[in-house]
């Protein structure tokens, strides 16, 4: 029998958790044979940081963002960044924000641990705001959202308590707040948890 904890990214953990039948099993088998996680091959993580370091610093600056975006050799990527940037623009508005360093957390169903991970954290109008950043082309389902703004409030509203969470789908400057509904969504969460590491079993060594 298997043992182990499977480390997966909350990302990747959604992915697979709004699929249906043998896109699941290629989930699952995209993520084991990619192995352990390399930056260098996360699309999005020098805007990412960017935007986090700018918030940091304490004085935001949209031109600075909008710069770095323009900084790459290729063209794509520099559309792509640039089409996120003016996204965030948007959201932002003529809103003022103050940085609020988002908590992070470790869910751990059934040997798997998925990274909890809110790039965005601030403090707008006297109101706090924990907020996961999307970039994907691909429009964001609602049960996506559902799913991952519940694992947000689930596992970090201890550590921001009254914060209000959500997943800002960037480049269409669209924020998800997370559901009012009362619906526990914690044993579809376990049980989608306990097929991921079946599948990561059954699939062996690739």
């Amino acid at each position: 029998m298997a043992t182990g904890l499977v480390d997966v990214s909350l990302t990747d953990f959604l992915d697979f958790a709004i699929r249906a039948g043998t896109p699941k099993l290629t989930k699952v088998a995209e993520v084991k044979r990619r192995g352990q996680y390399s930056p260098a091959a996360d699309y999005w993580r020098p805007l990412r940081e960017k935007i986090q370091e700018l918030h940091e610093s304490g004085s935001f600056d949209i031109k600075a963002l909008e710069q770095f975006a323009g900084t790459y050799a290729d063209p794509k990527k520099v559309e792509r960044y640039s089409a996120a940037v003016r996204g965030y623009k948007r959201f932002l508005g003529r809103k003022a924000v103050s940085w609020l360093k988002p908590p992070y957390s470790v869910w751990t169903p059934s040997r798997l641990r998925v990274r909890i991970n809110p790039e965005v954290g601030l403090r707008v109008a006297g109101s706090k705001y924990i907020l996961k950043l999307y970039f994907k082309n691909e429009r964001l389902s609602k049960y996506r959202v559902d799913l991952l703004t519940f694992l947000l409030r689930h596992q970090l509203s201890q550590s921001a308590p009254g914060a209000e969470f959500g997943v800002l789908d960037v480049a269409n400057a669209r924020l998800f707040p997370a559901s009012q509904a009362t619906t526990d969504l914690m044993p579809l969460l376990l049980g989608e948890a306990a097929s991921f590491v079946a599948i990561w079993d059954g699939i062996g060594a690739l």
